[in-house]
Formats: C-alpha cells, sequence, structure tokens
C-alpha cells in the first residue's frame, strides 16, 4: 500500500476511533506518516492535537522537539521547553531544558542575554554544574558584564581541585579588572591569589612588579622580588631580579644592608658582573667597609684570571692598599 493511500486510511480511522486509546494510537500514527510524508506541518499539528489532550505524552514531545528544529522554528520550541520546564520533575530534567534553551538563545536567536539567564537559572538549582559556570562566564565576557564574569571565574575556581586551574582562572579575573574595570588594586588580589596557588606562575609575577611599580608599592615589590628569587631555578634569570632589587632597596627603601646582600649574591652567581662589582665597592667605602672593598678588588681579579682585564683590577686593589696604610700611618 502506498504511502499516501496508507494515510488515507489511517485519518480514516482516526476519524472513527472512540475510545480514547484509540484516538492517541491513530492521532500518533496519522503524525508519524505525516512526517514520513514530507508533510512536517501536519505532522505538528496532530502531535499538537495529542499534547492537548495528553500533555506528558513522550513520543509527541520529542516529535515536536525534533521537528521544530528541523524547520528553524526555535520561538516554538522554546516555548514548547518552558512548558515541559514548568512540569519538570527533578533537576536532571531541568538542567537537560535549561541547557538546550539557552543553546537555542545564543547559536540560533543570537540572544545572548536570554541564554546567560538559562544559565544563572540552572545554576541556581545546581550552582556546582561546571558546564553551565563556563557558558555563563564566556557569555558575560561577550556581552561586557565583566564584574558578573569574574564571579563566575571565582565559581569555577572554587569547584577546581586543579592549583593550575585556579591560578588560570585568577590571572584571567585579573586581566579583566585591570583591563576592563581600570581597578589595579583589584587585579594586584587577584595576581596574588594566584600566586598562592602557584608561587611560580610567570604571568602573576610579572603583572604585580608593573603594578606595583605604577603605585609605587615599594615594599610590596621589594617582598614580591624576594619571593620569586627563593623560588630558585636558572642562576641567569635571577641576576636581573638581583639587580632590581638591589635597586631598589638603596633608591626607594634606604636599605643599604639590604642592597650589599642582595649585590653579593649576585656576584657569587656571576663574579664578573662589572655594574654588580662597582655598585657593591661604593657601598663598601661608602660605609667606611675599606678593608671589605679591598677584599672584593681582589676576588675581581682572581675571578678574571690573566690578561689586561684582571690586571685594572689587581691595580685598584693594590692602590686602596695603599690608601689604607697611609691612612693607618696618619692615625699613628
Amino acid at each position: 500500500m502506498e504511502l499516501g493511500e496508507l494515510r488515507r486510511v489511517r485519518e480514516a480511522g482516526l476519524a472513527a476511533a472512540r475510545h480514547p486509546w484509540d484516538q492517541r494510537h491513530g492521532l500518533l500514527a496519522c503524525a508519524r506518516l505525516a512526517e514520513q510524508d514530507g508533510q512536517p506541518e501536519v505532522a505538528l499539528k496532530r502531535h499538537g492535537e495529542l499534547l492537548v489532550r495528553w500533555p506528558d505524552f513522550l513520543p509527541s514531545l520529542l516529535a515536536q522537539e525534533r521537528l521544530f528544529s528541523r524547520l528553524g522554528r526555535w520561538t516554538e520550541l522554546l516555548q514548547l521547553y518552558d512548558e515541559l520546564l514548568a512540569r519538570a520533575d527533578g533537576q536532571p530534567q531541568i538542567t537537560r531544558l535549561l541547557e538546550r534553551m539557552a543553546w537555542i538563545w545564543q547559536h540560533h536567536l543570537a540572544q545572548l542575554d536570554n541564554a546567560l539567564e538559562c544559565h544563572q537559572t540552572l545554576l541556581a538549582g545546581d550552582p556546582e554544574h561546571l558546564p553551565s559556570v563556563r557558558a555563563a562566564a564566556r557569555l558575560c565576557a561577550a556581552t561586557g558584564r565583566y564584574e558578573e564574569l569574574l564571579g563566575f571565574n571565582e565559581l569555577e575556581g572554587a569547584l577546581s581541585s586543579s592549583p593550575a586551574r585556579k591560578a588560570e582562572l585568577a590571572c584571567a579575573s585579573a586581566r579583566v579588572a585591570r583591563g576592563r574595570l581600570q581597578d589595579e588594586e583589584q587585579a594586584a588580589e587577584l595576581y596574588r591569589q594566584a600566586l598562592v596557588e602557584e608561587p611560580d606562575c610567570t604571568e602573576a609575577l610579572e603583572a604585580l612588579r608593573g603594578i606595583y611599580r605604577h603605585r609605587g608599592a615599594w615594599d610590596p615589590l621589594a617582598r614580591l622580588l624576594q619571593q620569586r628569587l627563593e623560588q630558585g631555578g636558572d642562576p641567569a634569570e635571577a641576576a636581573p631580579l638581583l639587580h632590581e632589587l638591589a635597586r631598589l632597596q638603596l633608591e626607594r627603601l634606604e636599605d643599604s644592608a639590604g642592597a650589599e646582600a642582595s649585590l653579593e649574591t649576585l656576584l657569587g652567581h656571576d663574579p664578573c658582573d662589572e655594574a654588580a662589582l662597582e655598585a657593591l665597592l661604593r657601598l663598601y667605602l661608602q660605609g667606611g667597609k675599606t678593608e671589605r672593598a679591598a677584599a672584593l678588588l681582589q676576588e675581581a681579579a682572581t675571578a678574571r684570571g690573566q690578561g689586561p682585564e684582571a690586571a685594572r683590577w689587581l691595580t685598584r686593589a693594590a692602590d686602596l692598599k695603599l690608601h689604607l696604610q697611609d691612612d693607618a700611618r696618619a692615625a699613628e
């Protein structure tokens, strides 16, 4: 029997049906045949008739969902989901419906605020639903709702057990706070949170250095540099940090003893660092530590082996020793 003829038979049977079960069975059969025959509108009409009488009839609910999606009738599909949401039994079903509604609002209707609202509603019932936390954060970024974005990043961080992910989220929020919200204080706090999770987080360290310099926060900057140095690593990477720390201690914090210690550490890594040598030599001489200055010059010559450079430092060491001898004779 051809499909068209089969449809006519089924329609006639439906018209003659008197028992509710026969009517439901007949409506469903007519709807399915209409869909097979390329008549989705007729199929939707029949499923609608079914749902008027049996609102929870799953085959028709699924069929309407499928047909509305196929036809791109998103508003009607959302209306269907709203009706199902009102009758939803349990959080899993609510989650499924709200996720689908959010997807339609975002990807088919480009209504990002409505999509965000769906995720917020979902999270009100299930605050630990990570896919919605992340989706809501992306939607907040896309719609310029930056304060809310920070809240969703914080929520994901609280749900995560990975220190690396927590640090990544804190840095992402800090970039938003510093760039979009123009709030360096909040950004600094977020970068500090990142360092609690990952003490060697390069982004947080470098960003905090910039913020502290810009704000003239010299004590926190010195502590940050010391923290970075305490983590160890390549001595070549430590050299510029020690130079910066020594300048900071000397020029901003008036901490000559701290600057001396930083320069001594630097020369322990690289005895040929001439800038550090000259700076430490000045500090020794200014502090009246002439014998230590002479020893430093002798060590500089020894580190350079043979040749003109070594001779230059030996000459300076000899001149300083003569000066010390003259001072001693004058004192007698």
